[in-house]
């Protein structure tokens, strides 16, 4: 009897050497003639004359049959899968290419390693082009979705060229009764600091950090980026939201106007005007010249978001941003962008 334990001791201590020779497999096979001759000259034209490219499709057989597969048979067996095409997803030929076994699965990366492990050469056709599973593999990997389900989802997300109208949803979102009570600070505290004239729109105390860590939430959820929260500059300032599109850099400086409770939870602060407004320009600015002139970012945009909690909503006095220095100018005119005031009001 095999020793489990033994087994698994073994491929511990010789994982380098097992992974080699794994490796060295797949490429056999990958780049066996007639594997490559199947694929370069039949797959990848059948793959091209279908119109629809969103529909994803996998074809597999067995190893074993490499050497017998009968090329001159594949064009008409081409033409019976493109019929079961019509209803499955998921085909098993033999060395004609004759469909043996069909049926419509969940089709996923992981669908598609778990058939190669049984030794089987897979062929997954996505969107971007054919690509070969071998032996727990995906060899060169051209698609970026392997799942339709993934690709639809990932295609309703916005692109950060959108990021005004992902707002407008979030503007929404943050409207919603149990998510705009995580904003506000509870009726009896603010009742007790203020029983005359009570505010409605009174903010939980050190509320920039809540308002970013809610936004960044949300736009990794329905942006195609990931944001994060990173020491970027070399000052060690902290920038509030950042991301990186294709290579190009983009921040979002977050900023609010109202008032919140204090520190203590002792009385309100005091109210943060439109004064706050434009030191945001200014801050964003800022950490625009730093990361293009003294870090070398190939930064594309700096967004400036304010948050309007305000009781009246007046429009902002950004003064025509009169108040922009010469040195800054530059700037301002080719890598900045401020963003309609997202509104908060207590519901």
């Amino acid at each position: 009897m095999f020793d489990v334990k033994n087994i698994r001791a073994f491929v511990r201590d010789n994982h380098e050497e097992l992974t080699a020779i794994m490796e060295s497999q797949r490429m056999e096979i990958s780049n066996s003639p007639l594997i490559k001759l199947l694929h370069g000259k039949y797959l990848v034209p059948f793959w091209k004359e279908r119109p629809n490219k969103e529909y994803f499709y996998a074809i597999y057989f067995d190893e074993a049959l490499i050497e017998d597969i009968n090329l001159d048979a594949i064009a008409n067996s081409l033409d019976l899968i493109t019929e079961s095409l019509k209803i499955y997803n998921w085909i098993k030929v033999n060395s004609n290419f004759e469909v043996i076994e069909q049926a419509t699965i969940n089709l996923n990366e992981e669908a598609l390693i778990n058939q190669s492990n049984t030794k089987k050469v897979v062929f997954f056709f996505g969107l971007e082009g054919i690509d070969t599973a071998i032996r727990g593999k995906i060899i060169d990997k051209i698609n970026v979705f392997y799942n339709e389900v993934d690709r639809m989802e990932f295609a309703k997300r916005y692109h950060i060229s959108q990021i005004d109208k992902c707002l407008k949803d979030y503007e929404a979102y943050i409207g919603e009764p149990g998510i705009n009570q995580g904003f506000f600070a509870s009726d009896a505290l603010v009742n007790r600091l203020r029983p005359v004239n009570t505010p409605r729109n009174i903010l939980l105390n050190k509320p920039e950090k809540i308002l970013r860590d809610n936004l960044i939430s949300f736009l990794n959820r329905h942006t195609q980026h990931t944001f994060s929260k990173e020491n970027e500059l070399n000052n060690q300032r902290e920038l509030d939201l950042y991301t990186e599109v294709k290579g190009k850099k983009y921040l979002v400086e977050v900023k609010w106007l109202g008032q919140s409770i204090n520190d203590m939870d002792t009385d309100l602060t005091q109210k943060v005007t439109d004064v706050a407004a434009r030191e945001g320009v200014t801050q964003t600015l800022d950490y625009i010249k730093q990361l293009i002139e003294d870090m070398n970012f190939n930064l594309h945009c700096g967004y400036l978001c304010v948050f309007d909690v305000r009781e009246v909503k007046n429009p902002i006095n950004y003064r025509n941003f009169d108040f922009i220095t010469n040195e800054l100018q530059v700037y301002y005119k080719n890598h900045f962008i401020k963003l309609d005031e997202i509104n908060l009001d207590r519901v």
